[in-house]
């Protein structure tokens, strides 16, 4: 099965002013292209996207309508992959659960800050990653400080 991939990560944000996710995603097309990857695996697109509710919004637009065709290509399966920063964790992160809720602390980079607010109106409360997510702590676990989470917290990295 061929797996594509868009891999996105955050510029600053509410007291981040360096986000490390920038620079992963900066560097990651490098690191990728000097080390061997499965041939089943294609990486569509990297972005750093700014913290804006509504920016987020019209990059999942723009991106679905962009890359249309392979995301609804047979045999093949999409994978968002989203890097975000929790400043207090000493480690990271595999988040298995996406809540519908925008609760902001802190306004985002457009000044808005939604309260308690559902992000799609009649929608589930909440959607369970299909990732085999156990393997991949465990596999990760080995060499990395990571934990599986339910909870990505309900600023923007819930939102996308």
């Amino acid at each position: 099965m061929k797996l594509y991939f868009h891999i996105t990560g955050f510029g600053k944000f509410c007291g981040v002013n360096e986000n490390p996710t920038e620079i992963l995603i900066e560097r990651l097309p490098t690191y990728l292209q000097e080390n061997s990857i499965p041939e089943n695996i294609q990486v569509l697109s990297y972005s750093i996207l700014d913290v804006a509710g509504i920016d987020a919004v019209f990059f999942f637009g723009s991106t679905i309508s962009k890359f249309h065709n392979q995301i609804f290509e047979p045999n093949t399966r999409t994978i968002w992959l989203h890097f975000g920063v929790w400043t207090s964790l000493p480690g990271f992160n595999i988040e298995t659960t996406g809540w519908n809720e925008a609760d902001f602390s802190c306004p985002d980079e457009r000044e808005w800050q939604p309260i308690e607010q559902k992000i799609v109106t009649n929608s589930a409360q909440s959607l369970k990653t299909d990732l085999p997510v156990t393997e991949i702590h465990a596999s990760l676990s080995q060499k990395y400080n990571v934990a599986l989470s339910t909870d990505p917290g309900r600023f923007l990295c819930n939102f996308i």
